[in-house]
């Protein structure tokens, strides 16, 4: 805030007076329109996600791990899915991944995933995901689970960096139910194609 005090004075009438100008710091002004240009962003990925339900495609998975990353404000995002040909968890799509991530989970880890979850870089690594979060240079990792056990479908993941935590996981429950409708209308449409 800034505060400019302008004294006036009349010779011949002896009047005194004030005038107060308040002016905004360009900082805080500049932070503010960021901060609701993210959210503007952030609804307009959610439904746009949302609107992928529509008329779904082959890319339409890809397409919505990005809308995933752009709706949590998150650098990177991935998901991982069930394959009726193999057992575990593979990786189908990511957005600003490395090679650390694995391209399969084993079903001997897959337990550790069938609950919402969040890792910050100030604990221990205690899954695939989590060591790849940490050899990356994240600071936060949220996972969830897409569709519910024992039908779960896949596993849908941020990062985030730079000490950034991320909202409540819950958030990415959104979206995983929205992954998750898109999954099966994908599957109902592939079962339509053999027909």
């Amino acid at each position: 805030e800034i505060c400019l005090d302008i004294r006036v004075t009349s010779i011949g009438f002896g009047i005194e007076g004030r005038l107060l100008i308040l002016g905004e710091d360009a900082g805080l002004r500049h932070n503010r329109e960021q901060a609701a240009a993210d959210h503007t962003q952030s609804l307009e990925a959610l439904n746009a996600l949302i609107a992928l339900n529509v008329n779904p495609d082959e890319a339409s998975l890809d397409h919505a791990v990005g809308l995933v990353r752009l709706y949590l404000q998150a650098p990177a995002a991935g998901l991982y899915s069930a394959r009726p040909d193999q057992p575990g968890l593979t990786l189908a799509s990511g957005v600003n991944l490395n090679t650390s991530f694995p391209d399969h989970i084993p079903p001997n880890e897959i337990e550790a995933f069938r609950t919402p979850q969040t890792w910050v870089h100030s604990r221990r690594a205690d899954n695939c995901l989590s060591q790849a979060a940490r050899y990356s240079g994240w600071s936060a990792l949220l996972s969830y689970p897409v569709g519910e056990w024992p039908g779960q479908t896949g596993l849908l993941f941020v990062g985030y960096k730079n000490g950034q935590e991320g909202p409540p996981v819950s958030v990415l429950g959104i979206a995983s139910q929205q992954v998750y409708l898109l999954q099966r209308q994908l599957v109902q449409l592939e079962s339509l194609r053999r027909i």
